[in-house]
């Protein structure tokens, strides 16, 4: 595995790249089709993930950092996966399904001040008013339909879990490992769950034991692969954003220098 000193120069190299890409994203929505804008609002969520990553990492907090980890993997699958195949198509259901997701979350609302009285607001402004929760519903319900006139999508079509996703990109990508997504999915995504839900399973990944019966908390020592995994995911995302046209121009070295050189970690990792 690498050095304290040679992760700290990845980490070096990634800031110094943020710092030079930001600015060159378009900002000009307007122009922009469905996945151009996706990818246009992702760039924020991904980097402030990572780079709050990296500040975690730096205070050696390695468990809130695996569960942000697990954010900025989920948000990869999801990138890669959209820009495989249908793009179009796949985004509307995506976004028919944050329209179902928010539309649940309204009636679970409802029920709650019909259950409990005492909850519900007369403020038409406020979470818990009829009134609100009304108004939001029927912008949800106009904001959904709209999706299914604009699109080629009916309303029994669903979008995929992330595991499904996983497993398409890996059959609809030829220029990759064969399994490195459902990996990720797995050794990741899934092997992180119980940290960033705090049930009882996540207990056993802060608990160790010193002999004598005695407990004591451990922060984990993922964090290299941690930081670096999410370094590598960002690097990923900004080639994305010069394929897609929302950077001009080629890769800059920088880029590709850094990309070599977390290609040399992996292998470290896996060896």
């Amino acid at each position: 595995m690498k050095s304290e000193a040679e992760i700290n120069s990845i980490i070096t190299d990634f800031s110094a790249i943020i710092e030079k890409t930001k600015p060159l994203i378009h900002k000009n929505t307007d122009s922009y089709n469905y996945l151009q804008n996706y990818l246009y609002f992702m760039h924020y969520l991904l980097f402030s993930f990572t780079e709050s990553i990296i500040i975690l990492y730096r205070e050696n907090k390695f468990h809130a950092a695996s569960v942000l980890l697990r954010s900025v993997v989920e948000g990869h699958i999801n990138i890669v996966y959209h820009q495989l195949g249908d793009t179009n198509k796949k985004l509307a259901l995506s976004a028919k399904e944050s329209a179902d997701s928010r539309l649940t979350v309204i009636n679970k609302l409802g029920e709650l001040i019909r259950k409990y009285s005492n909850l519900e607001s007369q403020d038409p402004r406020a979470l818990l008013s009829k009134k609100y929760l009304e108004d939001i519903r029927q912008d949800v319900n106009k904001q959904r339909q709209g999706i299914l006139n604009g699109n080629d999508i009916a309303e029994k079509d669903k979008a995929l879990n992330m595991e499904e996703k996983a497993r398409k990109c890996d059959e609809e990508n030829k220029n990759i490992e064969k399994g490195h997504f459902e990996r990720m999915y797995t050794v990741i995504y899934r092997y992180l769950s119980p940290v960033a839900h705090l049930n009882i399973e996540s207990i056993n990944t802060i608990i160790r034991t010193d002999g004598n019966k005695a407990y004591k908390f451990d922060e984990g020592t993922i964090g290299k692969t941690c930081v670096v995994d999410a370094i590598g995911i960002c690097v990923a995302y900004i080639k994305d954003l010069y394929e897609n046209n929302l950077i001009e121009g080629k890769i800059h070295d920088e880029v590709l220098s850094l990309e070599k050189k977390l290609g040399e970690v992996y292998s470290d990792f896996k060896s």
